[in-house]
């Protein structure tokens, strides 16, 4: 079983750091990167982080 840290909460299962039976990210710390200077809401952030399973 992949080691999940329930700090990084994600349901985003096509990314392979994904631990889906919780909802959190396997890894220790993501990258987060804003699309512009003054993000106003979630989707102005994208996880730099995310590797996808497809690869």
């Amino acid at each position: 079983m992949t080691k999940s840290n329930s700090s990084i909460r994600c349901s985003v299962h096509d990314c392979k750091h994904n631990c889906a039976e919780k909802d959190c990210c396997s890894l220790d710390t993501i990258q987060i990167r804003a699309h512009n200077a003054n993000p106003k809401s979630s989707t102005s952030v994208d996880c730099c982080s995310f590797d996808c399973k497809c690869k």
